[in-house]
């Protein structure tokens, strides 16, 4: 059985999905192979920061969930995000308050 902390973060994706695609950054079609291939942290030299969530982020998280492997104990991607949101200048309190959540939820007793 999921524990509740699983439950929740799986919850926070499928909240996270909703957001980015009411924001119009959700893309149908995946990006090239060697784009996902980048050293760089969130694939900045070769994504959106959105794409990063979509492609990265999101499927990674659930492949943990779905194989019953650890979560990370720490995650900080709101710094990131409000500076992407900043650079794109447009609102996105949902796309934060969902990122907030996400980061406090991981980060949860590993502080």
């Amino acid at each position: 059985m999921a524990s509740a902390k699983a439950l929740r973060v799986a919850e926070l994706l499928i909240d996270l999905e909703a957001v980015l695609r009411n924001l119009n950054c959700w893309d149908l079609e995946p990006p090239v192979m060697e784009v996902l291939e980048s050293r760089e942290p969130f694939c900045v030299d070769t994504m959106e920061f959105y794409q990063w969530l979509q492609w990265i982020f999101i499927p990674r998280i659930y492949h943990n969930l779905e194989m019953n492997l650890p979560l990370p104990e720490q995650c900080n991607i709101v710094p990131i995000a409000e500076e992407w949101v900043k650079m794109r200048a447009f609102t996105a309190h949902n796309l934060m308050e969902v990122l907030f959540e996400i980061d406090s939820v991981l980060s949860e007793g590993n502080q």
